[in-house]
């Protein structure tokens, strides 16, 4: 089973298109349940937060790590909208591998900006509850900037601009505080 994070931009149409895009997952029993990072906000992000029936977390991966019930947990920016055969991808890799991974771009150079330079989250991360736990303290972007593995379907990135505000607040924040 798989646990789901979702790291929002204060975009409730971003956040509502990628959990919307989750649907599928919960359907074919892969996706247990799906958390949405809170770091203050607005009233209509919280509210499509609360209608698809998502947990509120702060954004502290050990927390969440610890509060999931999924053996592999996927962390995705808000807007990002996986491609056709995801669940099935997800369900091999979590089946095949014990490796954290991510899913690849359309075209072989549309990772490398995002991933490695500016946005590390733009392909989504999956990895082992463990693993996650082990290395919370090094937060989601720092673990997924590790990931070697492609699991073997694509990803529409979220828009750059309107990730740019809620991505330089989480990095204000210490990932593994525990206030």
């Amino acid at each position: 089973m798989l646990s789901v994070v979702v790291v929002p931009a204060d975009d409730p149409e971003a956040l509502a298109r990628t959990l919307a895009v989750l649907v599928e997952g919960v359907l074919e029993g892969v996706i247990c349940e799906a958390f949405v990072i809170d770091e203050g906000l607005e009233a209509a992000s919280l509210e499509v937060a609360d209608q698809a029936g998502c947990m509120l977390m702060k954004n502290r991966p050990a927390e969440i790590a610890a509060a999931m019930r999924g053996e592999w947990l996927l962390v995705l920016e808000a807007g990002a909208i996986p491609g056709e055969g995801w669940v099935q991808a997800l369900s091999l890799h979590m089946a095949s591998a014990c490796e954290t991974a991510s899913f690849r771009h359309e075209r072989w150079w549309g990772n490398l900006g995002l991933r490695f330079l500016r946005r590390p989250l733009a392909f989504g991360l999956l990895v082992k509850r463990r693993r996650a736990m082990e290395q919370a303290e090094k937060g989601f972007e720092v673990i997924a900037r590790g990931a070697r593995l492609s699991i073997a379907a694509t990803i529409v990135p979220a828009e750059g601009e309107s990730r740019k505000p809620a991505v330089a607040e989480m990095r204000k924040r210490p990932a593994a505080s525990g206030n």
